[in-house]
């Protein structure tokens, strides 16, 4: 795919995302109000709040020391310590902290409500717990939705723009023949560069040549079956590929299984497959090449795959079509 058709797939993907997120925000009957989390000196923890706007929510809110001793069973001395959060200075716009007059309470984690001229803030005490598990699930969705709304807008005005003002080259070369004429050998670059790329020599594994049994449709010969099923769907595919080609990885050498050149990105990339991935020293060996080359860059879905089986569940021909269509169409 090119890149107006990347784009234009993940305009659909987000905004299949974002309908579905504006269902659950439309559907689902939420409590009124916004969940704040405060933090207080001497607790280790952030406290939950629901912030209400609304003079009337604000009325019917339990959020009296009485309340709150009734829904916690705290004593009434550390209630009336923590009464002096009403003349404290109020939190910030984003209920995030509050600053005590006094240094020292006891361990707890009961804190009385604050009345501000914009809101009303109500602890919530573990006994409503559902209310604050409801509230956060809001308060992530509506973010949530805002962030896949701007993904949404930033990609489609991406879309139309390069809709709109076309691919330069491909103009100039239809506009004048002329030119391509002049340089055809190498707009085809990419057939071209791949060809070349597969042609070159490379510095292989030498070790084991014995164990080369198993030829694939191009001829070549590898060291299992599965090994053939990806050689053959990456021939058929026509993707370029080196086999056990050497790597300096870190200052250590290493034989991927396929040194692969993308034919669409013309970067290159490596395919591992682990096909005994039930026995022990293998896959400890495995995990130790895996750490190694993420230390060094090769992160899996950009730059590096893989693929792995076991005696009970082989690699099959679908796994290694949709690797390809995935990560190298």
């Amino acid at each position: 795919m090119n890149t107006v058709q990347l784009v234009q797939e993940d305009v659909r993907r987000v905004g299949a995302e974002l309908a579905k997120v504006q269902k659950i925000l439309r559907e689902t009957e939420f409590p009124k109000g916004n969940l704040i989390i405060k933090r207080f000196k001497g607790y280790k923890t952030g406290m939950p709040y629901v912030r209400i706007y609304s003079a009337a929510n604000v009325a019917e809110a339990p959020g009296t020391i009485d309340a709150a001793k009734a829904a916690d069973g705290a004593n009434v001395d550390q209630l009336t310590k923590l009464a002096d959060l009403a003349e404290a200075p109020e939190a910030d716009d984003t209920g995030k902290a509050i600053k005590l007059r006094k240094a020292d309470y006891t361990e707890g984690n009961l804190c009385a409500s604050e009345q501000t001229k914009k809101a009303r803030d109500r602890y919530i005490p573990r006994a409503q717990r559902d209310l604050a598990r409801q509230l956060a699930l809001k308060k992530y969705y509506t973010a949530k939705e805002r962030d896949l709304r701007e993904e949404y807008a930033a990609l489609s005005a991406f879309a139309r723009c390069f809709r709109t003002k076309g691919q330069r080259t491909e103009q100039l070369l239809r506009k004048y023949p002329e030119v391509y004429a002049l340089i055809k050998d190498e707009v085809n670059d990419r057939n071209v560069r791949a060809r070349r790329w597969s042609e070159e020599a490379y510095i292989g594994k030498k070790n084991y040549a014995d164990e080369l049994i198993h030829e694939t449709v191009s001829r070549q010969k590898v060291r299992s079956k599965s090994e053939v099923l990806i050689a053959n769907e990456l021939y058929y595919a026509g993707i370029p590929y080196r086999y056990e080609c050497q790597q300096i990885i870190g200052g250590v050498s290493f034989y991927p299984d396929f040194t692969i050149l993308n034919p669409r990105t013309g970067k290159v990339l490596i395919w591992e497959h682990f096909g005994l991935a039930t026995k022990r020293e293998y896959m400890s060996d495995a995990v130790h090449k895996l750490a190694h080359y993420a230390e060094n860059g090769l992160v899996h879905g950009r730059n590096f795959i893989m693929t792995y089986e076991s005696e009970r569940v082989p690699l099959n021909v679908s796994t290694v079509r949709l690797m390809i269509d995935t990560y190298l169409r």
